[in-house]
């Protein structure tokens, strides 16, 4: 407790209200006492012989957070400075700017200018002054204690204010549930039988986890003030002063009401029949500009092609990394479910449990943006599948820009290697090592770096020279030490190298000449031990670039010839 530990600082409280008490006329039967374990004290601000019974709370933080003045009566509204009813004044000190030079009772004689400018005790309109605001409250601070939001953004209601229809015309609405609030969003507006415009910024995957509803919309010249201060009954009224057809609210599938107002202002409501309306809380958001938020190389990322093979935990956050940085066009390989057990790593949460990983994140991809498409395929590539399908779904790798594998098995690995060489297809793996202790990015960029079962090779050939690490693999990244101490990856350990990953994909789809990583394989510590002398202990590796391809190396020049003959043939064939 500070005032134990701080026998100094309380004197200086103590005696800073003894002053203040000696020096003004209008703090009156102050007590010290405690609140909540807190030292207060409780006095009486008067004005105009009106009495404000106040509290003054000093926090177990005091001096580093500054005491709160609120309201004895807990039912008390005094100012439009108060943090709702009952709570806080919001006075010339706060956490935001609170110095420990100044005391307690400065608090006080901020709370009686607060007051004696204000006088809640007198509300006839003209005598009541609104003292300016030392701050401005942001969008999450203004609406934390309304649970019922309705999103707006700039590019819709610019659009509705352009409709010159007077009439009402019907939109669709949908209505997403939280733990804390009900959000609605404009879905799209139905103008008359031929005119339906889509909200461009609502992803079409949004209607799967939201309610849609039918709402009917109104053109009004009634004031935003008027709107604001009236229940039900008095805007029904006006709505027939104004003359508007109120015949669609018979219809009793027309679940919200959205109104604008004489200066283009929306008002939305929800109801449970004529006569109850639930007003919502509007909020105009400015139409995001995600050239200004990803970078200007987000372009390049729009067009290209991703296929990423295992959506386990490393997949996974690579696959919504990407998403993120601005990538549009995904190509997604696991035949896995998402278990229970999988909670601990990955992206994924309880709502996807019994899924198919590949479904699961693709339903969040298609979340983040309405632009992204994303083609799915429950395939084990090394399985027992059908040579169809696993022939399909690698002829669809080949039109990727990057072919990126994080499955860390070596079947798939070799499987993957020949595709990208072959194709011509950049190609990126991964893998955490058991225990946590670090991990290993490898990139191959076609006629600029060796084919990856080359560079793959010259990887086991360090690592032969190396001592193997003491521990012995447990399975699902963990090992055991030789002391017998159990380590495992965590999500952060797995997070920290699907991050360099990602950075080095976006660093091909960038075309960046010099590239940001310089070497085709990293060998990057998260822990110290093996060969890692402490944590992001890195170990790039190289292997020598040549050219020219093994089949060029061992046919001679008549051989080659006689077999593109051969192909030529084939085609001339199959033309005539």
């Amino acid at each position: 407790m500070w005032f134990l530990q701080n026998l100094e600082r309380l004197t200086a409280e103590r005696t800073a209200i003894d002053d203040l008490i000696s020096e003004v006329d209008w703090l009156d039967d102050v007590s010290w006492g405690f609140y909540n374990s807190q030292l207060a004290l409780d006095a009486q601000i008067i004005i105009d012989n009106h009495s404000y019974a106040i509290k003054m709370v000093y926090p177990s933080t005091f001096p580093t957070n500054p005491p709160y003045v609120r309201p004895i009566d807990p039912n008390a509204s005094w100012s439009s400075h108060q943090y709702g009813v009952g709570g806080d004044l919001c006075l010339e000190w706060g956490p935001d700017n609170w110095q420990q030079t100044i005391t307690g009772a400065e608090l006080l004689r901020s709370a009686y200018r607060l007051l004696n400018e204000e006088r809640p005790h007198n509300r006839a309109p003209g005598n009541t002054t609104n003292v300016p605001s030392r701050h401005q409250l942001d969008i999450g601070q203004e609406i934390r204690n309304k649970n019922f939001r309705f999103l707006i953004h700039s590019s819709t209601q610019q659009y509705i204010n352009k409709i010159t229809r007077e009439k009402y015309w019907f939109i669709g609405l949908n209505l997403g549930i939280s733990r804390e609030s009900l959000t609605v969003y404009i879905a799209s507006l139905t103008i008359s039988e031929n005119e339906i415009w889509e909200n461009p910024l609502f992803p079409k995957e949004l209607k799967k986890p939201t309610f849609q509803y039918k709402g009917v919309f109104y053109r009004t010249n009634i004031s935003n003030t008027f709107i604001r201060s009236q229940g039900t009954p008095g805007l029904l009224e006006k709505f027939k002063q104004e003359g508007l057809d109120l015949k669609p609210l018979e219809n009793p599938d027309i679940r919200y009401v959205l109104v604008s107002d004489s200066e283009g202002g929306l008002h939305l409501y929800s109801r449970a029949n004529m006569e109850e309306w639930i007003s919502y809380e509007t909020l105009y958001l400015h139409n995001p500009d995600m050239a200004v938020r990803l970078g200007p190389l987000s372009e390049k990322y729009q067009e290209a092609k991703i296929g990423i093979i295992g959506l386990g935990s490393a997949g996974s956050k690579i696959a919504t990394s990407l998403a993120r940085s601005g990538v549009q066009n995904f190509y997604l390989y696991d035949h896995d479910l998402f278990l229970p057990e999988n909670l601990c790593r990955h992206t994924l949460t309880w709502e996807d449990v019994g899924q198919h990983k590949v479904d699961g994140i693709s339903h969040s991809l298609l979340l983040i943006s309405p632009n992204i498409k994303v083609i799915t395929r429950k395939l084990m590539l090394t399985g027992q599948e059908a040579s169809s399908s696993v022939s399909s779904a690698l002829s669809q790798l080949t039109k990727c820009d990057i072919i990126i594998d994080a499955t860390a098995n070596s079947r798939v690995f070799n499987l993957l290697s020949a595709v990208s060489y072959q194709s011509d297809t950049p190609y990126i793996w991964i893998e955490i090592f058991e225990g946590g202790i670090g991990g290993f990015i490898g990139r191959f960029r076609p006629k600029l770096e060796p084919d990856p079962i080359a560079m793959r090779a010259a990887l086991l050939g360090f690592l032969d020279t190396q001592d193997a690490p003491e521990t012995t693999s447990r399975g699902d990244y963990s090992s055991t030490d030789n002391e017998g101490n159990i380590m495992v990856a965590t999500d952060a350990d797995v997070s920290i190298i699907a991050g360099y990953a990602t950075n080095m994909a976006l660093d091909i789809l960038a075309r960046n000449a010099p590239s940001l990583f310089p070497h085709s394989m990293y060998l990057i510590g998260l822990r110290r031990g093996w060969i890692f002398e402490e944590p992001f202990d890195t170990k790039p590796l190289d292997v020598i670039f040549n050219e020219s391809t093994p089949t060029q190396e061992t046919m001679r020049d008549e051989d080659i010839k006689e077999a593109l003959g051969f192909i030529k043939d084939l085609i001339d064939k199959s033309n005539k």
